[in-house]
């Protein structure tokens, strides 16, 4: 792949400091009025390290946590089985994105690696968004087969709870309150959230590069791509449990796979 970074609005901080400063890309030194400063946007690497970060750690608690609300023994519906396997698909696809973002850094050496990394994302992430968001069915909270779970609420308590040293939770969703409880149809409903985050990001990128380019063209059907993801999220959003019998849901459970909640596969 040619170098798809040089355009590319994604350029590493000048230091760890002003990495972590609320500055949006391309502007000049920081206001040295605090109020101000606060307004500004954060660096987007910066950004995209920290909400993936926060990202994966909610899908975790999905397949590590409220699964475990169900059991071999008390295996779940069919519709909601589906849903727990397409979000651990979901969470292994991102948490190897991450990996290898905090492998760049947030400064990182070499621009190359990042703009390979961004273009790379976009062939990784199809597959299991694309499953996820042909799968989808919201209303699971007002689902008869989940309300009668009486282990899902001391659960989702649990993951509502903020961080234990005091600190003010970092959620992938910046618009969140710390104080808003995690419903189950909250939690299903964040790839559909990180799609629009990826989309305000690869277009911004795309704004920023000069047509004709190499990376220009490769942004151009990176947008496409996350245009194309954003319509199948947005035709089943509304798709609801309690409106018909989801039979178009797909139930294949794997081959060799466990119910997410019953091993410990999702590190």
């Amino acid at each position: 792949m040619s170098d798809p970074s040089d355009g590319m609005l994604l350029a590493p901080a000048a230091s760890a400091s002003a990495a972590a400063a609320s500055t949006p890309m391309g502007s000049p030194s920081p206001s040295t009025d605090a109020e101000s400063s606060s307004k500004r946007r954060p660096n987007p690497l910066v950004d995209l390290i920290e909400t993936e970060t926060a990202y994966v750690a909610e899908l975790a608690s999905i397949i590590k946590k409220v699964a475990s609300a169900w059991s071999r023994h008390n295996f779940p519906p069919p519709e909601l089985d589906t849903m727990f396997r397409n979000i651990e698909a979901v969470y292994r696809a991102n948490r190897g994105f991450l990996k290898s973002l905090r492998e760049i850094g947030p400064n990182p050496s070499s621009p190359k690696a990042l703009g390979d990394l961004l273009m790379r994302w976009i062939d990784d992430l199809d597959g299991p968004y694309t499953r996820f968001c042909d799968n989808f069915f919201s209303n699971f909270d007002n689902w008869p087969a989940v309300q009668s779970n009486s282990k899902l609420p001391v659960l989702l308590a649990e993951i509502s709870q903020p961080p234990a040293d005091g600190s003010a939770p970092i959620f992938s969703d910046r618009k969140r309150q710390p104080d808003e409880a995690w419903t189950l149809d909250g939690l299903f409903s964040l790839p559909h959230v990180r799609l629009k985050y990826y989309k305000k990001l690869y277009a911004r990128l795309l704004k920023s590069t000069q047509p004709g380019r190499s990376d220009h063209r490769l942004l151009v059907l990176a947008n496409e791509k996350l245009d194309e993801l954003l319509e199948r999220s947005k035709s089943r959003i509304t798709m609801s449990l309690l409106d018909e019998t989801p039979a178009g849901a797909s139930t294949d459970r794997g081959s060799g796979t466990s119910f997410p909640g019953t091993n410990e596969t999702a590190e």
